[in-house]
């Protein structure tokens, strides 16, 4: 039989199944041979508004024992006494206005059957805080979501007032999903969402946490962008790029932390997160580009990994061709760890007017044109190699050569005061002997209190390469 509408078009069967005190109307398809949730009518076919009240259950199946796989548009519309409702586990689709103004619904839950969900289901919902998108294999599709000039489902102007999500699935929206919400606080993405499209999150401004699950390769652009209360970025294994502006003008994060699997950080990505102390850059990382760690202005501390591929700032010439952490980049930094040769178009720290330390790693072979130039308050550098590695002439110009003292090992300390370039150092020294190079894997099992640098207090041993204080003594880690 070929499948029509009630209302001339459709000659399907209407049924009425208990839903605690509800008649809840089903539309059953004996061609198709599924249900669908829908409005209640009156005798005359009008539908009812208000219809449904309470707590609400929808049924996995119809009573001809057909699966229930859709909530009709406008089904629970204008519900206003409408509790809650159990959306069943064979629902697939709740399509537009499906939810619209169900003003007492405090929660949602949508399961994994979902596959699509249309424009404003759950617009003016003004009760609703709290959205669980259970855990999935299958792509959810926001197939419309514009609703308010391309605003997404539970962003700007859906007049809801939701907290906190958890989204445990891969998603595709057309609009920002999260974008512009005034209330978002919580968000949490579980291990099975593999990417965070642009904008999507850009603009929360009172969301305070954020939740990254392990599937996340890519992190889109502007998707963070000016969430002024977001107080730490922890990216897990897995990712790979962070697209540029990403997390932008985050202002009040105190942590960042980049894992292992990353790859690529594009410009401006980290740029204005002004409350950031310290940046660990992983050995994956091949490539950063301009402004991505500018108008930083708390971060003290650069560490860049120990590896052996080259690490390239692809623009990196920011304010007149200045380096990524030189002048006029708006940081306050004091010490680096360089654990890798790089390539930059201008000299990467040239200019800096805070920086007093410096680590060169046993991996470094060469340093470049004013890489170091006009630093004019560095003091100390470490240098870890045991060939002194090749320096343009200008790569310490403006630096005193008389106030920075290089150390170097016992059995490199020779080369260096007879290597160009190093040997202008007037003061090159053996490694003091309150020095002590640890390895990462014997340090994980001292136990021993630990500070940084500039005094701040570490919860554990780190194994990051760099300058500490432990048990009253310096400590450099490699």
């Amino acid at each position: 039989m070929k499948r029509t509408l009630l209302f001339g078009a459709f000659v399907l069967a209407a049924m009425s199944v208990s839903a605690q005190g509800n008649d809840l109307q089903i539309i059953e398809d004996d061609e198709a041979k599924t249900a669908m949730v829908t409005y209640r009518v009156d005798k005359n076919g009008n539908r009812i508004s208000n219809s449904y009240s309470g707590d609400v259950v929808i049924p996995d199946y119809s009573p001809k024992g057909y699966p229930v796989t859709a909530i009709k548009d406008n089904t629970f519309e204008g519900c206003k006494d409408l509790k809650s409702v159990k959306i069943g586990n064979k629902i697939k689709l709740i399509d537009k206005w499906a939810f619209y103004g169900c003003k007492s619904m405090v929660e949602v839950t949508i399961p994994a059957s979902v596959d699509s969900i249309a424009e404003g289901a759950f617009s003016a919902m003004e009760a609703l805080k709290k959205v669980t998108i259970a855990d999935g294999t299958a792509i959810l599709r926001f197939d419309y979501g514009e609703l308010y000039g391309g605003r997404g489902m539970f962003g700007y102007n859906q007049q809801v007032n939701l907290e906190e999500v958890y989204m445990g699935r891969s998603f595709k929206s057309p609009a920002r999903l999260f974008g512009g919400s005034e209330s978002l606080k919580r968000l949490t993405f579980g291990d099975r969402v593999d990417a965070i499209h642009d904008y999507e999150c850009s603009y929360c401004e009172v969301l305070e946490s954020v939740t990254f699950g392990s599937g996340i390769k890519t992190i889109g652009f502007q998707a963070f962008r000016g969430c002024p209360l977001l107080k730490s970025i922890r990216l897990n294994n897995g990712l790979t790029s962070v697209a540029e502006s990403a997390f932008q003008d985050c202002k009040a994060a105190t942590t960042l932390v980049l894992p292992a699997t990353l790859k690529m950080i594009d410009k401006y990505a980290f740029y204005n997160c002004a409350s950031v102390r310290e940046v660990t850059i992983p050995a994956s990382v091949d490539s950063i580009a301009q402004g991505a760690f500018s108008a930083m202005e708390a971060l003290k501390k650069v560490t860049i990994a120990d590896g052996t591929a080259i690490l390239r700032f692809d623009y990196g010439e920011m304010y007149g061709g200045r380096g990524m952490f030189g002048y006029n980049q708006q940081t306050a930094l004091e010490t680096a760890y360089v654990g890798r040769n790089f390539k930059s178009p201008a000299g990467l720290f040239r200019g800096n007017e805070s920086l007093t330390t410096v680590f060169v790693g046993k991996n470094i072979s060469q340093l470049h044109e004013q890489d170091f130039a006009y630093c004019d308050n560095l003091t100390t550098i470490y240098a870890q190699p045991t060939t002194p590695p090749i320096c343009a002439a200008n790569t310490f110009e403006g630096v005193d050569k008389e106030a920075c003292t290089v150390f170097a090992s016992q059995s490199s300390l020779n080369t260096y005061k007879q290597a160009d370039v190093w040997k202008e150092f007037f003061n090159i020294a053996l490694t003091p002997t309150s020095i002590q190079a640890i390895t990462n894997e014997g340090i994980a099992s001292e136990r021993a209190t630990w500070y940084t640098t500039d005094g701040r207090r570490l919860n554990a041993a780190s194994t990051q390469p760099g300058l500490y204080i432990v048990n009253g003594r310096k400590v450099v880690i490699k």
